[in-house]
């Protein structure tokens, strides 16, 4: 793919200032936008990081390496920022996904640069980091925007080998493409991204020494061969997103993201402007093939999720199993102002995408704390029975919990305690399943017959008005129990107090006259 040029020659009057405050305002964008929330308490998925590194580095090959909703490469990286004993361990954490968000906007830039024009590069950037969904998937201890990282690196080691068909191109994008799948199975889907380049430049280029990527593609594959065991897992498994199938309207959301909605609204406003030269930059020749490689990598890896979820019978669009497409909506925005002035087209997206991460960033500190965030249930646990006295119902947060053998489960080998691993509580915990089911029932029952009989006080941790957890408070309260939500919200906290029995009435011993005969000595 030939790099493209711009229809009209670089703005040589943008003040340098210009650019200094496009830079100063993506500065901006990423403190505001996405600050806050590098704060929160972890959700559930981000204390399953804390679970795979908690056991030790030497447990995390061992026993997470066949579970598909773990990726042992993030586990590693992740053991190199886990400090438990530390106020900000919810920070440290999310530094790795935080270093991959800055890395997708140096690699985005140059592809940009490489694709488009280099004068539109911080378009891209910009268009980047107002996306909502790298604000939240950038300050969450979980693996994607590393992904991403690992995607542009691959796409650009890719672009570099075929131009110049350096060894060490070829490296970084066999390593990288098997970095992206490491960290996120869902990820093999960018492979469509990199296929569909070769096969363009196949067509247009067919003596060119391309072929020698068939040996980095080789690597590649032996690479994400100690992934095997996962593939067999997921043969086997039938419930791997716990969502509803997905309809049309979340399918157009994924293919039409608000990004694209945004910019296409300034691009209106400035086609109005200069229609002539807006005119120029979609019908270019020299820009068509990036369009082209952009809309597949945008619709196709949805489209991909939303066929499989009906073919296989279970919910797999999920958004951030091609959080990676963000990166084909930056590509899309530079091509789409390629024509017009770089200060115009800055100020345009900034116009836009500030705003939004500022709103983003302002409802993250009114918010104070994750709304799914166990940090907050199990630090008041802690607060509220400092001796550790009463016992803890944890609810699971998936329902495959249901078919597990959750009432034999050990800490270190199960993720159903994964909340516990990261805000430890010294109390006796007894962990649930997600749905209420007989089992549960009967379980639940007969540690109340027996264990907890005499207990004072039980605290229940869970999603707030889940069916499960309803049905555990009406339960304890037909036993006599009083409960009260000390968190009302999210993950909530239920705690039952057994209510004293209330004394006999005092029956008055009466005297002939009817009146009380008084107590000796009063």
């Amino acid at each position: 793919m030939a790099r493209s040029q711009p229809v009209s020659p670089p703005d040589a009057d943008e003040p340098p200032w210009v650019r200094r405050i496009a830079i100063a305002l993506i500065g901006v964008t990423i403190v505001v936008g996405w600050g806050p929330r590098l704060f929160w308490g972890l959700g559930l998925d981000e204390t399953f990081s804390v679970w795979q590194v908690d056991s030790g580095l030497g447990a995390i090959a061992r026993d997470k390496l066949g579970n598909p909703g773990q990726s042992v490469l993030f586990a590693y990286i992740e053991a190199l920022f886990y400090f438990p004993s530390s106020r900000h361990m919810e920070v440290w954490l999310r530094v790795p996904s935080l270093m991959g968000a800055l890395l997708s906007c140096v690699l985005v830039h140059r592809l940009a640069a490489l694709l488009v024009a280099r004068r539109v590069a911080l378009v891209a950037v910009i268009a980047l980091v107002g996306s909502p969904q790298m604000i939240i998937y950038s300050t969450q201890a979980r693996p994607y925007a590393l992904a991403v990282a690992a995607c542009l690196a691959a796409l650009w080691g890719l672009l570099r080998f075929l131009d110049g068909g350096r060894r060490l191109h070829g490296l970084c994008f066999a390593v990288s493409m098997a970095a992206a799948i490491h960290l996120h199975f869902m990820f093999v889907l960018f492979a469509i991204v990199p296929a569909f380049l070769v096969l363009r430049r196949v067509q247009r280029e067919p003596a060119r020494a391309w072929r020698g990527l068939l040996g980095w593609c080789g690597l590649t594959v032996l690479l994400v061969l100690p992934l095997a065991p996962m593939a067999r897992t997921l043969s086997r498994r039938t419930d791997l997103a716990f969502q509803p199938m997905p309809g049309f309207a979340q399918l157009g959301a994924a293919c039409l993201p608000v990004v694209i909605l945004t910019s296409l609204i300034a691009f209106l406003v400035l086609f109005v402007r200069d229609r002539r030269n807006a005119l120029a930059g979609l019908q270019g020749s020299s820009v068509r093939p990036v369009r082209e490689l952009a809309i597949l990598w945008l619709l196709a890896p949805p489209l991909a999720l939303f066929v499989g979820s009906y073919v296989f019978g279970q919910s797999m669009l999920i958004e951030r199993y091609c959080l990676h497409t963000v990166a084909a909506e930056a590509l899309l925005v530079a091509t789409l102002f390629r024509a017009f002035s770089p200060r115009v087209a800055k100020l345009a997206l900034l116009a836009g995408s500030v705003p939004l991460a500022a709103y983003q960033g302002i409802q993250a500190w009114s918010l104070r704390d994750s709304p799914t965030g166990w940090r907050r249930p199990l630090q008041t646990i802690a607060a509220t029975d400092p001796g550790a006295a009463a016992a803890v119902f944890l609810q699971a947060g998936h329902p495959m919990s249901n078919g597990m053998d959750w009432e034999h489960a050990l800490p270190a080998r199960s993720f159903l305690y994964s909340p516990i691993a990261a805000y430890p509580v010294p109390n006796r915990v007894y962990p649930l399943p997600y749905d209420a089911d007989e089992k549960m029932r009967a379980y639940v029952r007969r540690l109340a017959d027996t264990e907890l009989r005499a207990a004072p006080t039980i605290f229940l941790v869970g999603v707030i008005q889940h069916p499960t957890n309803e049905w555990i408070r009406m339960f304890f309260e037909s036993r006599g129990y009083a409960s009260t939500y000390a968190v009302p919200q999210g993950i909530c906290l239920v705690v039952m107090r057994k209510v004293a029995p209330d004394p006999p009435p005092i029956t008055p011993a009466h005297t002939e006259l009817g009146t009380a005969r008084p107590a000796i000595g009063l």
